[in-house]
């Protein structure tokens, strides 16, 4: 069943694909990840906008051989994500610039692992 859904009435700012999910961050391992998810956006790091906040929705195909006894935490997904683009699209990832983060998640093959995000903004 899925339970993803688009926004209505915010407008499309970017949508990407990521090819891996992490689902962890401790500081500087997690530098290398934030810069991907950056890199695979295409936003300038300067980006400029007159959006004042943003929604994000997040469709993840997570690789079977990662999965454990019990496999990870989907709420662990969007943390990166949402914070690879603090300084860029907004001052910080509080409720003052980020206002709703969606994820869905399913295991799959390995090499379908990715991640496909929609950032959307409103006015």
């Amino acid at each position: 069943m899925t339970v993803f859904q688009h926004p209505e009435n915010l407008e499309l700012v970017v949508h990407f694909n990521i090819p891996k999910v992490q689902t962890w961050g401790d500081g500087k391992k997690d530098i290398p990840y934030k810069e991907l998810v950056r890199q695979s956006s295409n936003l300038p790091l300067n980006a400029r906008n007159d959006f004042a906040w943003f929604v994000f929705s997040i469709r993840c195909v997570v690789s079977e051989n990662r999965r454990r006894k019990k496999g990870p935490d989907v709420e662990n997904i969007p943390k990166l994500i949402v914070d690879a683009f603090t300084g860029i699209l907004f001052l910080d990832d509080n409720l003052d610039y980020v206002r709703g983060i969606q994820v869905e998640a399913l295991f799959g093959p390995d090499e379908q692992e990715n991640a496909e995000v929609w950032i959307y903004g409103h006015r």
